[in-house]
């Protein structure tokens, strides 16, 4: 059992006792000719857990500063143990303010 279940509707205090998950990545992103930046994140959950609420986050390497607008195959979501998801970024250089990309992953559980 991953955590115990919750008595009442909407309290999910018992998600405060789930184990860390063991999520692995491979990030690779080019930058074209046309300006137009693509990215490929590969996530697996490697552990026997759920991973809950992974966000993927591009930021500038050198100012630290959310690249926007960006556009992501998906974002904000969970996967289950052995779950592999790929996720597809997109974005222009004129947004990336001269950073080269960093991609962040964070989620509830990681």
């Amino acid at each position: 059992m991953y955590f115990v279940g919750c008595l009442q509707y909407g309290n999910h205090q018992a998600m405060k006792g789930i184990a860390k998950a063991d999520v692995r990545s491979d990030v690779k992103v080019t930058k074209g000719k046309d300006g137009v930046w693509t990215g490929r994140v590969t996530l697996e959950n490697r552990s026997d857990v759920p991973a809950i609420m992974i966000r993927l986050n591009v930021v500038g390497k050198r100012d630290g500063e959310q690249i926007l607008p960006m556009f992501y195959g998906d974002n904000y979501f969970s996967l289950m143990p052995g779950e592999i998801k790929k996720v597809s970024l997109k974005w222009y250089d004129a947004d990336s303010r001269g950073n080269r990309p960093k991609v962040k992953i964070t989620g509830y559980n990681l």
